[in-house]
């Protein structure tokens, strides 16, 4: 006798499907996945070599600042945006979004590299500076 009971099942992930999104190469291959597009794709929009996506999706390299700033678009998010409201995480968080160095941030709001490298390294600063660099990442 036969029964009218259907089972359904989501499909299987991905062999390759990204578990622990541990490294960006991890994000983006998920990102690609749940999208359906190939590396050749996704090395369009960001402008770089499917090689490249590869190395990043087998995390035998990373990106470097400027693919960052477009990998941070693509995805929507910033994969290495830590959860913490600190003005060292704010100050990481703003250079790899706008892909930017530290001597070019340093540049843009007045303020030298040395500076930069100690505040994100959550090192003291007089509170003139701290005014400076909270007011221009509140524009």
């Amino acid at each position: 006798m036969f029964s009218n009971i259907i089972l359904r099942v989501p499909k299987p992930l991905h062999s390759k499907f990204p578990y622990k999104l541990k490294y960006i190469g991890d994000h983006l291959l998920k990102h690609r996945l749940d999208n359906k597009k190939t590396q050749k794709a996704i090395a369009r929009e960001l402008g770089v070599s499917s090689n490249t996506v590869s190395n990043w999706e087998n995390n035998k390299t990373h990106p470097g600042m400027h693919p960052l700033s477009k990998i941070i678009k693509l995805l929507g998010y910033d994969p290495l945006n830590p959860s913490e409201n600190t003005l060292s995480c704010k100050i990481i968080a703003h250079r790899r979004e706008k892909g930017l160095s530290q001597k070019k941030f340093a540049k843009l709001i007045g303020l030298d590299e040395e500076t930069i490298i100690r505040l994100e390294k959550g090192g003291r600063a007089i509170q003139r500076t701290l005014d400076i660099v909270e007011d221009f990442l509140n524009q």
